[in-house]
């Protein structure tokens, strides 16, 4: 049974859920993510699921223009959830109470011991992403820095690849065919963007052929694929482009491939 949370946790949680709620409405995904099932999985969550529901939460926004600033709120608003909300592998109580009962004060009134006037650098919560613990201006910088890092990829797959694969299906299928798989490629390229991939050959087989076409099913609005044949459609696309620029996704044998900024090494 989940445990009563404090006011305080209380006003916190609400503060992150109306941000969430604003920038779903904004977008017009309000059927995409269901706070109030996104908080159940966060208590039964064991810790080292707070990377997946992260970029689970991410990924909801992966095919909307968003800018650093509004990628910056969203991970905010999902920090606040899951410091602040129970946990059930914590007796229910959140992450931010259970730092409190053991080490008898508040983390957010911890000054930073590098800071001589004894305030932290940036405004905001710390946002964790695997072993990182950012502010909000570290995040920022560090989402404008994958923004230009990602530029090439971005160029290369938008202005060229993607424009190109389009010639080459409408040159062997009809055009709902043409539309199933363009749709497909461009939205796993969106997608691997979103999830801070900067590099193509960075992109594991994993993300690609598993965990991609599952998330289509509840991220993506229109015609129902099912993961089966989001993954023959992706591999169409993947396929092409091995042998048209042989460039290959990383099939977990190169053990010098950069990682993402966003997960562990």
């Amino acid at each position: 049974m989940k445990k009563k949370e404090n006011k305080e946790d209380l006003k916190m949680v609400e503060k992150a859920e109306t941000t969430l709620k604003k920038k779903l409405k904004k977008y017009k995904l309000e059927k995409k993510l269901d706070l109030s099932k996104l908080k159940d999985e966060i208590y039964k969550a064991e810790i080292n699921d707070n990377n997946r529901l992260f970029v689970q939460v991410l990924s909801v926004f992966a095919d909307k223009d968003i800018d650093s600033e509004e990628s910056m709120e969203i991970a905010e608003a999902y920090n606040i959830l899951w410091n602040y909300s129970p946990h059930k592998s914590l007796g229910g109580l959140s992450p931010h109470e259970k730092f409190k009962e053991v080490y008898g004060y508040d983390p957010e009134e911890v000054p930073d011991p590098l800071k001589s006037d004894g305030e932290r650098e940036g405004d905001g919560p710390i946002i964790k992403i695997g072993d990182l613990e950012l502010s909000s201006d570290e995040f920022e910088e560090l989402m404008e820095e994958i923004e230009i890092k990602q530029e090439p990829f971005r160029r290369k797959f938008e202005e060229e690849i993607l424009p190109a694969y389009e010639i080459y299906l409408k040159e062997r299928y009809k055009e709902n065919t043409v539309d199933k798989h363009l749709r497909v490629a461009f939205t796993f390229i969106r997608n691997a963007f979103f999830s801070g991939f900067v590099e193509y050959e960075m992109i594991d087989e994993e993300f690609a052929f598993e965990e991609f076409p599952i998330w289509w099913q509840s991220h993506v609005v229109g015609k129902s694929l099912s993961p089966r044949e989001v993954r023959n459609s992706l591999k169409k696309f993947v396929k092409y482009v091995e042998e048209f620029y042989s460039i290959h996704l990383d099939d977990g044998s190169d053990d010098d491939v950069i990682p993402s900024p966003f997960f562990d090494a």
